[in-house]
């Protein structure tokens, strides 16, 4: 990372920060990452995204990376996406 570019950073804002710190890892890997790769790979926090957004997927859509039709998917299907991962990631150490 250039440390020139870490002053600009924190005046971001944490959307934007979000945002940048997902395009890294993506960069990184060649492709979207999975919330876990973000979670393992990322600078930010991936709840940050769940919390600025409502869900991963929710981060997504915002950042225009859904297909047309997955988007269609998510926006009919909000509240129950959002609602299945804020499950999942109250009781993902019970499942493991």
């Amino acid at each position: 990372m250039n440390l020139l570019q870490e002053p600009s950073r924190k005046r971001l804002p944490r959307r934007e920060k979000l945002h940048q710190d997902f395009l890294d890892v993506k960069r990184e890997l060649g492709h979207i990452p999975t919330y876990l790769e973000l979670h393992l790979m990322g600078r930010s926090k991936s709840i940050g995204y769940r919390n600025e957004c409502g869900s991963y997927v929710g981060f997504l859509y915002w950042a225009e990376l859904l297909s047309p039709t997955e988007g269609e998917v998510y926006v009919r299907h909000e509240a129950w996406l959002r609602d299945v991962e804020k499950t999942l990631m109250n009781h993902g150490t019970q499942l493991a």
